[in-house]
């Protein structure tokens, strides 16, 4: 609260209105198909953004859970988007199944994090469980699968995400989480500004360029 008695943490709530801004640039002028399960995958990612923002803003725990509950969301969309294509090269009827089954699984997901919340490990082993699945299964797409002229872009952007993500927003994310002693009287020259706020930049950008992939 040093800028504000409104926002807890000044520089990780700004940070997190990328999160929200970006995937609208995206509904506008980066979703030329206009498929639904797209369209999903960028209105989650802005509530994911929102719910960052009111866990930063706040530090409740309602905010902690408008804050990781999209982010399991997130990774299920993510699957949607890859099956519901498999499906529809194979049967039509298939999409549908596909569909209802991602929904299903939100709503364990949801339900199960409303029982293990305070095992916050437990939350971020899940996760990075479906984040792992996630990258591996987009690098078979674009390095694995016949592309024809879009190979090339199609690793471009995973190259790209899996540098923000991984080594970028991830390395930092640890250095906040285990790291934050060391580094504080660096945060306090900086106004309280931290590791996190490239974490914020690192995993929007990520998971962007992961909904671009599934878009080309």
């Amino acid at each position: 609260f040093e800028f504000s008695p409104y926002v807890a943490e000044w520089h990780n709530t700004w940070s997190s209105l990328f999160i929200i801004l970006l995937p609208f640039l995206g509904l506008h002028y980066s979703n030329p198909t206009r498929e639904f399960r797209f369209t999903l995958a960028y209105i989650v990612l802005m509530i994911i953004g929102a719910g960052s923002v009111t866990l930063h803003t706040t530090l409740s725990s309602l905010g902690q859970k408008l804050d990781e509950i999209p982010m399991l969301w997130m990774c299920t969309v993510i699957f949607y988007c890859i099956l519901d294509n498999k499906s529809k090269s194979k049967k039509e009827a298939a999409s549908s199944v596909v569909a209802y089954s991602c929904l299903a699984f939100v709503v364990c997901q949801t339900l199960i994090y409303f029982r293990i919340q305070s095992l916050y490990e437990v939350f971020v082993m899940g996760y990075l469980t479906m984040v792992l699945t996630i990258m591996f299964w987009t690098a078979k797409i674009c390095w694995l699968d016949d592309k024809g002229e879009a190979q090339g872009l199609l690793r471009n952007l995973w190259l790209f995400s899996v540098l923000n993500y991984v080594v970028i927003g991830s390395t930092v994310w640890m250095l906040d989480m285990y790291a934050c002693e060391p580094w504080r009287e660096y945060y306090d020259v900086l106004g309280g500004m931290t590791w996190h706020i490239i974490w914020h930049f690192g995993a929007g950008l990520a998971t962007y360029c992961t909904i671009q992939q599934l878009i080309v």
